[in-house]
């Protein structure tokens, strides 16, 4: 599957590392830059993300991780409003 990534801030344009495995169990991360609410697809195949993280904090914005899966978009991971790493167990 593709990740997109989406805020809740129309000008938020920071960036955000996805980390997981790659289709053949490899470990495989990709970068990507915010475009406020507009969805931003990934070109990367993951199995599976293990971690999501921003490359600083917002106090107000809500960073989302979402499947590629239109129209559903299944939810993935949030970054809340004041954190930089979120990991998924």
């Amino acid at each position: 599957m593709k990740a997109t990534i989406y805020s809740t801030g129309s000008g938020d344009v920071r960036h955000v590392t996805i980390h997981g495995r790659d289709p053949h169990g490899q470990p495989s991360s990709e970068l990507l830059t915010l475009n406020g609410t507009t969805r931003v697809i990934g070109g990367s195949e993951f199995r599976g993300v293990h971690s999501v993280e921003v490359d600083a904090v917002s106090p107000s914005e809500t960073v989302h991780v979402t499947r590629n899966d239109t129209p559903i978009y299944t939810h993935i991971v949030d970054i809340a409003p004041n954190v930089k790493r979120v990991i998924r167990g």
